[in-house]
C-alpha cells in the first residue's frame, strides 16, 4: 500500500506538477505559519519561566503565568500616586521628607488604609543603581564593579508591600538624621557581595558620579523582590532611610506615596487621600494614581497585544491548513473516482477506501509539514526577540505541531473520504 501510494504521488507530480505544487504549498503554508507561531506562543506563553516551578513542561499554563511569577511582593490591593512638592516651597531634601511624612501620618488615619509608604520609586515605576563597595575591601575595576539598585524608603514600605524580613530589623522611625546611616538589603546583595559572612553589621558605600556617599550599615535583610518586573533578573537591591537624606540625596528625591487597603477597593480611598493632603497644603495635587496590578499589567500590556495578534495569526494558519488538505483530498479522490469505483466492484469495502482517500491526505500533510518546518526554522529567527528562557527552534514545538497538523490533516480528508466511499461503482465506470 505505502509502494503505491508513492508511486501515485510521483505519477501526480509528473502528470499535474502545477496542482502538486500548490497543494504542497498551500499545506506548507498552514503548517509552517503554525510552527513558526507556536514558537513564540510557547516561548512567550507556555514555557514556564525560570522561577517558581521551573519543572513544569509545555502547554501547561498560559500568560497568566506570566502575571502569576513570584515578585517578592504583594500587588493586590495597593494604591500608587505621586506627589512632587515644588522647590519654591520645599527648597531643600529634609523639608521634603518632613511634608511627605506628614502626608503618610494623615493619610495612615483613613478608615480602610492599612498601611502606608513613601518612597523615590516604588516597584516598576523606575530605580536607580550605583557602585558598592564594602568596607575593608578596595573598590573593584569597571570590568568587576559591584552594582546595586538603590532605593529610599521610609519604614513602612515592607509592610506595604508585603516584603517579608529573613534576618535583623527593618527600617524605623529612629533611623533618621542625625542616627547612624542605616540599610536593609535583599538576599541576593548578601549572595553576591557577601558570600558567606554574616551580614548585620557590615558595612559599605555607595558611590554615584564619583560622589562618596556615608557609610552605611546593614541592619536587616529582606526576601528578593523583582523590582524591574517580573521578566527582569533579580538584582541586589539596597533600601535607604528615607529620613536619612543624607545618603541618598545626590542621585533622588522623595516623591512617590503607597497604600495598602484593608480589603476594600483602592481607588475609593483616593478622595479621601486627596482631601488629606490638601489639608496640609491646598495647592498640592496628587498625580500617577495607578493600583500596583494596573502598574503590573501595562508592564505586560505590549506583550499582551503582541501575543493576541498571534493568536489570531494562529486561527487562520489552522484554518488555512484545513482548507488547503481538505481541497487537495477532495481534488484529488475526484480524480481517482473511476479507480474507487473499480476497486469497489472488485469487493473494497466502506474501510479500505476511507483508508485510501485519508492515507492520500495525508501524504500531502506530510509533503507539507516537511516544507512547512524548513520554513517556520527559518522564519523563528525573524521573532527570536520575542522569546524568553527558549531557543526559537525548540524540537519539542516542532515535534508537537508536526503530530498536531497530521491530526488536522486527518479530519479534514474524512469528508472527501465518506464521500469517496459512498461512490456508487456502476455510476462511476459510465461516468468515465
Amino acid at each position: 500500500m505505502l509502494i503505491h501510494q508513492i508511486r501515485y504521488t510521483l505519477r501526480t507530480l509528473r502528470r499535474a506538477p502545477g496542482f502538486t505544487a500548490i497543494a504542497v504549498l498551500t499545506v506548507a503554508l498552514g503548517v509552517g505559519a503554525n510552527t513558526a507561531v507556536f514558537s513564540v506562543v510557547d516561548g512567550v506563553l507556555l514555557r514556564p519561566l525560570p522561577y517558581a516551578h521551573p519543572d513544569r513542561g509545555l502547554l501547561v499554563q498560559s500568560l497568566m503565568r506570566l502575571a502569576a511569577v513570584d515578585l517578592g511582593f504583594q500587588v493586590q490591593d495597593v494604591l500608587l500616586f505621586s506627589v512632587t512638592p515644588p522647590d519654591t516651597k520645599y527648597r531643600d531634601e529634609p523639608a521634603r521628607v518632613m511634608f511627605l511624612e506628614e502626608i503618610e501620618r494623615r493619610v495612615a488615619l483613613i478608615p480602610g488604609v492599612a498601611s502606608v509608604a513613601v518612597a523615590n520609586e516604588f516597584p516598576l515605576r523606575g530605580g536607580g543603581q550605583g557602585r558598592v563597595t564594602i568596607a575593608g575591601e578596595v573598590a573593584a575595576g569597571d570590568e568587576n564593579v559591584r552594582r546595586a539598585g538603590f532605593q529610599a524608603v521610609s519604614p513602612g514600605y515592607f509592610a506595604t508591600l508585603r516584603i517579608p524580613l529573613v534576618r535583623g530589623r527593618l527600617l524605623a522611625a529612629g533611623d533618621r538624621a542625625g542616627a547612624p546611616p542605616a540599610a536593609v538589603v535583599n538576599e541576593t546583595f548578601v549572595r553576591r557581595f557577601l558570600p558567606g559572612r554574616d551580614p548585620i553589621g557590615q558595612r559599605f558605600r555607595e558611590s554615584q558620579t564619583g560622589v562618596d556617599s556615608p557609610e552605611l550599615t546593614i541592619v536587616g535583610v529582606v526576601r528578593d523582590a523583582r523590582r524591574d518586573g517580573p521578566r527582569a533578573d533579580l538584582i541586589p537591591l539596597v533600601y535607604l532611610a528615607a529620613a536619612q537624606p543624607d545618603t541618598y540625596r545626590e542621585r533622588t528625591q522623595l516623591s512617590e506615596v503607597a497604600i495598602r487597603s484593608a480589603g476594600a477597593d483602592p481607588h475609593a480611598l483616593l478622595p479621601a487621600i486627596q482631601r488629606a493632603v490638601w489639608s496640609i497644603d491646598p495647592s498640592q495635587p496628587i498625580t500617577d494614581v495607578l493600583t500596583l496590578e494596573e502598574v503590573i499589567a501595562g508592564s505586560t500590556a505590549e506583550r499582551r497585544f503582541n501575543m493576541t495578534l498571534l493568536g489570531a495569526v494562529t486561527f487562520l494558519a489552522i484554518g488555512l491548513a484545513i482548507v488547503g488538505v481538505y481541497g487537495v483530498v477532495a481534488h484529488a479522490a475526484a480524480q481517482r473516482t473511476r479507480e474507487i469505483g473499480i476497486r469497489i466492484a472488485l469487493g473494497a469495502g466502506r474501510r479500505d477506501i476511507l483508508s485510501l482517500v485519508i492515507a492520500s491526505g495525508l501524504r500531502w500533510a506530510v509533503l507539507g509539514i516537511v516544507v512547512g518546518l524548513a520554513g517556520a526554522y527559518a522564519g523563528t529567527r525573524f521573532v527570536a526577540a520575542l522569546l524568553f528562557a527558549i531557543t526559537p527552534t525548540d524540537p519539542g514545538t516542532f515535534a508537537g505541531l508536526a503530530a498536531l497538523m497530521l491530526g488536522i490533516a486527518a479530519l479534514a480528508s474524512y469528508l472527501p473520504a465518506r464521500r469517496a466511499a459512498s461512490v456508487n461503482p456502476v455510476s462511476a465506470l459510465r461516468g468515465d
